[in-house]
């Protein structure tokens, strides 16, 4: 961590001298922890430089247990000075950001004793001042005890984020600036305040709570003294910005015409300087008009200030007192459950006995082994998706929701494995509980095994009772007969049903015709395609391209969008305009991975699926498909892949087709952002290797190519660059922060987190010299296809679904050795293998794409040529249209052993 004895000086300003305060002077302070500290020391340069008089003070949220964060620029306040209320419950039931702003009235509250007749200016660390705050001044002098800020001044007038609604719902006023006179309601207003936000100072939107600010509307009308300052140029930002002109006018700043006073950079990263914020969708930085080059300026203030070091810190109330890290679940299960304000309140909960949170939830009704825990039911309570996919006071909602969780819970919401694994037991033994059940009911009279042959059918005729049963009761007659028959016979029925369609297809060869639904006379001839419309990931991105592709044929199509469970950011809206909620088409094809069918059967209906073909497109990315998926086939007619690789692990488990349908590939090279768009120097041959965080870091493998680079070029050669472009880092802080440490000392090494839009993404694959995936696995492929594409040369693992477009002329393949999937790595671990990439042989190939120019645009020559020729529009349209006709005729004459869909 770098010391305040690095930290540049700010032109015309000075450190506070405590002796030249005079009585009038406010006091300025802002709240930030460790990793935040260089947005403080830059707030504070600013405030310098406009308020040279005024003390400053930060309040530190975190360990206070060295000099590092010592400054000339502010006097330190630790958290532990403040006098919280059962200091070890209050750090434990907020997270960081809840926990910062949780604290604010204590620390006006802590000046108020040592600073009784000055003013208390709060600023977020994230701001910056460009002019003294005359209008503040003139407030207090006419007597108000408290200022606020508007978030808006005029109405929105578009539908970006975020708009009219979404203020609405985070509270009127911004409280990154707070501002309280020396007056005498002021310690009455803390102490309100100061109640209110004990307990309540968290983001729960569906309780009518963001933090501090929704209380905070509630000031005005019950107190005296309060100026609701409606200057233009005070806590300009992304949410105002569009209704704020800012101008630059013979060195002064304006908004509106007003001297802009402060600008709030929340949002803004270091990581994404193109992005302007990370909170919205309206603005980037070519887009802010004159504001750049104050933005500009800010973006170096933070580089000097060492924010990006300080970004790494470790955070001291994130673990437990064992270091297992606390997730928000945790809290949440806390605050409800056991918090000081409640009769089970356990006052010390880093040191809480962990198994409370596997406890059966005390808000479900159990039955039939499937666990529904504490940290289980918080987690389901706060996401209106999970409600709508899985309803647990049913217990194939219970099912699908612990498979869920068990697919998800430690990749996605940093979920310990310990919680997950105790779950993962539980459901496993109810399982094989009814599958013993009703292997022993179907075979009382010998005793035998369900006979291997009897298994698909039996399993079908099961699925096909629990769907007319599911049909029957949307009408109130059969409701009305079903209430006549005991409730327990009811669930003995249902879960022998259940137990018939849930047992495991024994893997089959591919020698028996489909079963075909036979069409609807009142559906066209087209394609519904359900999926993720405005996911940023990589099916969401398939699914898109077959959009693309479709728009070159007449062959009718319509979206239906699907997010139910999905944790990674949506705003791609490039298809909005095909997006429909009827599915008024004979075939559906859904860009939903397997693991996810029975959420989407249960959340849109038997009736969607029934008397249409059914399609899934799906990736799987290791050889061995999971028999745990099974029931997915019950759901679809075939099986649609991108690449061989796919092919052979799903046909492994099924009679029914599954089709290569080679997945298009395509870059927009129309938008022109160049090196310095992405702060990338022009005289560097530079490495982009880019992943998704949700997508198993072990699979991606980033630590190989680290290795790599670092072997194929010594610390002294300063013409390479590796940038690492990686996306929902922050929903797995702890893994990013290892990546960063594992850098740290290699400036040639860059991490980027956090989303770009897909034009600016294939901008920054443009900008760079080579791409390089030394993964473990791969279903597909797309940041290499896409690089290929663009001419890049691609340094890759000769394994998986990327040999489908890779091969040894167009491509730098690494030779590997297959080594065994170990526990915790990836889904369905047991018994699979995935490759080991050859370092040596890596770093071989980056070291000859440097010093070979010539061979590194022979290799990027090819690559385009392969790519343009086997993974165009023309060539998927061609794919899908042979297909079509092919399912068209089975659906004309469907065979005798049954007419209706698999999925009816």
């Amino acid at each position: 961590m770098p010391k305040t004895s690095s930290i540049p000086s700010v032109e015309s300003t000075v450190p506070h001298d405590a002796g030249s305060v005079t009585g009038d002077t406010p006091v300025f302070f802002t709240i930030a922890s460790r990793n935040y500290l260089g947005y403080a020391l830059s707030l504070m340069q600013s405030v310098a430089a406009q308020h040279p008089a005024s003390p400053r003070y930060l309040c530190l949220v975190d360990q206070d247990d060295d000099q590092s964060v010592r400054s000339p620029w502010f006097d330190v306040v630790s958290i532990a000075q403040l006098g919280l209320p059962h200091f070890d419950a209050f750090v434990f039931r907020y997270d960081i950001m809840e926990l910062n702003t949780a604290v604010k009235p204590w620390m006006f509250a802590w000046l108020r004793r040592h600073q009784p007749k000055r003013a208390l200016i709060y600023l977020d660390p994230d701001i910056v001042l460009v002019d003294r705050m005359r209008a503040l001044e003139q407030a207090f002098a006419a007597g108000a005890m408290l200022v606020l800020t508007p978030h808006l001044l005029a109405p929105v007038e578009d539908d970006d984020h975020p708009g009219e609604l979404a203020i609405l719902r985070s509270g009127t006023y911004n409280c990154g600036f707070v501002a309280m006179g020396a007056h005498a309601q002021a310690d009455h207003m803390i102490r309100w305040w100061s109640d209110k936000l004990e307990h309540g100072c968290v983001v729960d939107l569906a309780a009518g709570l963001f933090t501090d600010q929704k209380w905070m509307d509630l000031a005005p009308g019950l107190f005296d003294d309060v100026t609701i300052l409606r200057d233009p140029g005070y806590n300009v930002a992304y949410w105002n910005l569009s209704q704020r002109r800012i101008s630059l006018h013979e060195g002064h700043w304006y908004a509106n015409g007003s001297p802009l006073v402060f600008v709030h950079f929340s949002g803004v990263s270091l990581d994404f300087p193109a992005q302007f914020s990370r909170h919205q969708n309206r603005h980037t930085a070519a887009s802010i008009g004159e504001l750049r080059v104050l933005y500009d300026d800010y973006l170096r203030t933070l580089t000097a200030n060492h924010q990006t070091e300080y970004a790494r810190a470790p955070y001291a109330f994130g673990r437990f007192a064992d270091s297992t890290p606390i997730a928000a679940a945790h809290r949440q299960v806390y605050r409800r459950l056991f918090d000081t304000n409640g009769s089970a309140a356990i006052l010390h909960p880093q040191r809480i006995d962990r198994r409370v949170f596997d406890a059966p939830s005390e808000a479900v009704s159990h039955r039939d082994g499937l666990p529904i825990t504490r940290l289980m039911y918080e987690i389901w309570r706060r996401r209106s998706d999970l409600h709508q996919a899985f309803d647990l006071s049913e217990r194939d909602g219970r099912i699908g929701f612990i498979r869920w969780y068990i697919r998800t819970a430690e990749r996605e919401l940093g979920i310990a494995r310990e919680h997950v694994e105790m779950v993962h037991a539980a459901f496993d033994g109810a399982a094989v509980n009814a599958r013993s059940m009703i292997s022993q009911s179907t075979n009382s009279t010998t005793g035998s095994p369900l006979a291997l042959g009897m298994r698909e059918p039996m399993r079908r005729i099961g699925a096909a009772c629990i769907a007319l049963i599911d049909w029957t009761c949307q009408h109130r007659y059969a409701l009305a007969l079903y209430r006549q028959v005991p409730e327990g016979l009811r669930r003995q029925i249902r879960r022998g049903l259940e137990a018939l369609a849930y047992t495991p297809t024994p893997r089959v060869a591919n020698s028996i015709a489909p079963v075909v639904a036979p069409p609807r006379t009142d559906q066209p001839d087209g394609l519904n395609l359900i999926g993720y419309a405005r996911g940023e990931f990589g099916v969401a991105e398939i699914l898109r391209s077959f959009v693309q592709t479709l728009q070159r044929s007449d062959l009718p199509f319509s979206v239906r969008n699907f997010d139910v469970g999905v944790s990674s950011r949506q705003e791609d809206r490039s298809i909005d305009a095909y997006l429909a909620d009827d599915l008024d088409h004979s075939t559906n094809v859904f860009f939903i991975n397997a693991d996810q069918m029975p959420v989407v059967h249960q959340h849109l209906g038997p009736e969607a699926f029934a008397g249409r073909y059914n399609i899934g497109y799906w990736f799987w990315e290791l050889e061995n498909f999971p028999a745990e998926w099974d029931p997915a086939f019950d759901l679809v007619d075939e099986v649609w892949v991108s690449t061989d690789f796919i092919r052979a692990a799903v046909q492994a488990r099924t009679r029914k087709p599954v089709v290569v349908i080679p997945n298009a590939v395509e870059v927009d090279a129309s938008v022109q952002l160049d090196r310095a768009h992405f702060g990338i120097a022009q005289n560097e041959f530079v490495y982009l290797f880019s992943y998704d965080f949700n997508s198993w870091v072990s699979r991606k493998n980033p630590d190989a190519v680290i290795r790599a680079f670092r072997s194929a070029f010594p610390s002294d050669r300063h013409d390479v660059r590796l940038l690492i472009k990686s996306i929902n880092g922050q929903r797995h802080p702890q893994r990013l922060r290892a990546l960063l440490d594992a850098v740290a000392d290699d400036g040639r090494i860059e991490i980027r987190d956090g989303f770009l839009s897909r034009v600016e993404m294939w901008a920054l694959q443009g900008c760079c010299d080579a791409y390089v995936s030394l993964h473990r696995a791969e279903g597909f492929g797309l940041g290499m296809a896409e690089s290929m594409l663009l001419g890049k040369p691609v340094v890759a693992t000769a394994y998986s679904g990327n040999l489908a477009f890779m091969h040894s002329e167009n491509s730098c393949l690494v030779d590997y050795v297959m080594i065994p999937v170990r526990q915790g790595e990836y889904p369905d671990w047991r018994g699979q293998h995935w490759a080991d990439p050859d370092v040596a042989h890596a770093a071989h190939y980056l070291r000859r794409l440097v010093d070979e120019p010539l061979y590194a645009q022979s290799i990027g020559a090819r690559a385009r040529n392969s790519l343009r020729n086997g993974r165009s529009h023309a060539v998927t349209l061609a794919a899908i249209q042979a297909r079509l006709a092919q399912i068209r005729g089975l659906r004309a004459t469907p065979a005798i052993s049954d007419t209706h869909s698999s999925a009816a």
